[in-house]
């Protein structure tokens, strides 16, 4: 039954990537890590086929994620990667379509607001110390440049050359968001300086990526990814996890992540008074907006303004 349920999720997720392609859009990695964890959880804890579900075998591991006290986000995020895939299931006729999906009666659970943690401008020069004390390439520039650009993680590791874009003697990041979203961000001075002592004094030096080579013989490709490790391959994110778990316990922030890191730029240019749709803009949020604000738009120029509050802070 296990081979069965992986063929099956493996199926499904090829599925739902196929179907973000054809929509223009791209299924995040972390999406699919999720929802792979998600089901495999799912089907483990019933020891049930697709077809076998019932509400009732739906309704028992929900409860069994309260009994575990699971957050509410993680909660909702478990029942959607149920539905999406019974939802499926239906469509591909390895569920009865006539049948009521297992997972119809369940609503999500209200969704938890936590007070937004990052670093306090009195700190700000503190971490960077810490940082430079502790971590080591590539880790040090990209925990310097979150703060700095308000790049997701996701959206930091993925960065290539190609993202780099020079115009009028200043430097601008081409950021493909979630949903492939693309925006533009202005650098400011204390990036843009940031990343070129990275690129010459570190990046420069690596060129190739040495398990390309080997499983392609004499030819040898250069990797497009700004930040790589030593051996030339692509940062992942557990490892820049297990640098920041450094920087926090000497810092003193218990609560310190590295999304926390994308808040103190959006909170810092909050508390210099930069308009919330700017900085909506700037982080490449989706909005939720009356049909009227949807279409404003921001001018390219006021995006430029906005960062460079920042330099004063950065210095």
């Amino acid at each position: 039954m296990e081979k069965k349920i992986a063929i099956l999720i493996e199926r499904f997720i090829r599925d739902q990537a196929n179907n973000f392609r054809l929509r223009g859009k791209q299924i995040s990695h972390w999406t699919i890590k999720a929802r792979v964890y998600d089901l495999k959880e799912f089907f483990n804890f019933v020891q049930k086929e697709p077809e076998q579900v019932t509400q009732d075998d739906v309704r028992e591991y929900l409860l069994n994620l309260r009994y575990n006290l699971v957050k509410n986000n993680t909660y909702n995020r478990k029942l959607t990667s149920l539905r999406v895939f019974f939802k499926w299931a239906h469509e591909q006729g390895i569920i009865d379509p006539l049948e009521i999906k297992p997972t119809e009666p369940f609503k999500t659970a209200p969704i938890e607001k936590t007070e937004t943690i990052y670093l306090p401008m009195s700190k700000f020069k503190d971490y960077v110390r810490v940082v430079a004390v502790v971590c080591n390439e590539p880790y040090r520039t990209m925990l310097l440049f979150i703060p700095l650009t308000g790049l997701r993680v996701s959206e930091c590791i993925d960065l290539t050359f190609s993202d780099l874009i020079e115009k009028n003697e200043k430097r601008y990041l081409r950021v493909v968001g979630k949903g492939s979203k693309v925006r533009v961000v202005p650098l400011i001075k204390q990036a843009d300086r940031l990343l070129n002592r990275y690129l010459h004094k570190y990046r420069k030096a690596i060129r190739y990526v040495p398990f390309i080579r080997k499983w392609v013989g004499d030819k040898v490709y250069e990797t497009q990814y700004i930040f790589v490790t030593k051996r030339g391959e692509k940062v992942i994110y557990q490892s820049l996890y297990k640098q920041i778990q450094k920087v926090k316990e000497v810092l003193g922030m218990p609560n310190l992540t590295i999304h926390k890191l994308r808040h103190t730029f959006s909170s810092y240019l909050y508390q210099l008074g930069v308009d919330l749709k700017i900085i909506q803009e700037l982080l490449g949020h989706s909005s939720i907006q009356t049909t009227s604000d949807i279409y404003v738009h921001v001018p390219s120029e006021k995006l430029e303004e906005a960062v460079e509050k920042l330099e004063d802070i950065f210095k």
